[in-house]
């Protein structure tokens, strides 16, 4: 029996496939927070079963990424090192601010129509703290500082342009295949998503969509950090 109270609501496991955390009384009845509790523990079981973490459960491993479909996800390699990466299509999207954005910065204008004529393939998250930590690791390089906001399957952070493309130099070696960096034009592309809109959420940016403006001493608050990626 689930005792629906007040209480907060944690569940974790050793490997982090599973990672429920919530408010009891953000739910209507005990029977809601029920069956989430289920459904991640049901989550948690077929991603223990495959051996893979939840996020990586039906990804393609070793496979010719000409062979899948558009915006299928794969792995080159069946590692907890290897990116998981999403295929895009070619296509085409307007690229800048609008004028009339007040808070757009001077060089985001103008607005432009750029042309990807190509299809490729980009990362699903940020590179993470375990992913950069094991390429440091193995190249016998120092790990770039956390902030104390935690590393585990948070973006790494504090690293420069010649850390990422070493990283990908590295990445390409060890894989086989070919990594880099994404141009401007490629990254905006695949964040706008299809969208025009300022943000690729809508007009406005909030709370839900991203950890800002949180300005508690030290960044104690749970969302004055950045979070773990695809949660």
């Amino acid at each position: 029996k689930l005792k629906f109270s007040k209480r907060q609501a944690a569940f974790r496991c050793r490997a982090g496939v599973l990672n429920l955390v919530s408010r009891a009384d953000s739910f209507d009845s005990p029977q809601k927070l029920a069956a989430e509790v289920v459904a991640a523990v049901h989550n948690w079981e077929m991603a223990h079963q495959s051996g893979k973490r939840s996020d990586e459960v039906g990804i393609s491993v070793g496979v010719d990424p000409s062979t899948l479909p558009l915006f299928s996800a794969f792995k080159d390699i069946g590692t907890p090192w290897c990116p998981i990466m999403t295929i895009l299509p070619a296509g085409e999207f307007t690229m800048g601010s609008s004028i009339n954005d007040a808070a757009a910065y001077p060089d985001e204008f103008s607005c432009h129509r750029v042309s990807i004529g190509y299809s490729f393939a980009i990362g699903r998250y940020p590179i993470t703290f375990d992913e950069y930590d094991f390429f440091c690791e193995d190249c016998q390089r120092t790990a770039p500082y956390d902030q104390h906001w935690g590393r585990g399957r948070r973006p790494v952070i504090n690293v420069c342009w010649s850390d990422a493309t070493s990283y990908a130099q590295w990445l390409s070696k060890k894989t086989g295949q070919s990594y880099r960096l994404p141009s401007e034009s490629e990254w905006e592309y695949a964040c706008r998503a299809g969208t025009t809109t300022r943000f690729c959420y809508g007009n406005t940016l909030t709370q839900k969509h991203a950890n800002f403006g949180h300005t508690e001493s030290g960044g104690n608050h749970p969302q004055a950090r950045t979070s773990i990626v695809g949660s």
